[in-house]
């Protein structure tokens, strides 16, 4: 997510001042569309209930209009988007790259 709000933050155009503030970073949005693309997707082959296959696509449907709604605001300059947020680093947290802190060592 963090890749993408970088690009794209100096790729848009400027908000008119006034406008409102976006509640989600576009790499957030399409983060969520990926999930919920892959849930439905994950619907057709592994469930048999029909009402959780129809939830799971107009689920989708429903995120792939907002994602062309924003779209829309952001060439309109009729919204300000919020910037990208790394997360914490929590301490003794480590990923896949990171050896996990030595608690021993204090200095």
């Amino acid at each position: 997510m963090g890749a993408i709000d970088a690009w794209i933050s100096g790729q848009l155009p400027r908000p008119v001042p006034g406008s409102p503030r976006g509640t989600e970073s576009v790499g957030g949005v399409i983060a969520r569309f990926a999930e919920a693309w892959a849930c439905a997707y994950w619907t057709l082959y592994s469930s048999d209930d029909p009402v959780q296959r129809h939830r799971a696509w107009d689920h989708l449907a429903e995120i792939s209009e907002g994602y062309d709604d924003l779209v829309c605001q952001i060439l309109r300059g009729s919204i300000i988007l919020p910037k990208s947020w790394p997360g914490i680093g929590w301490p003794g947290l480590a990923t896949a790259t990171q050896q996990p802190p030595d608690i021993r060592d204090h200095g």
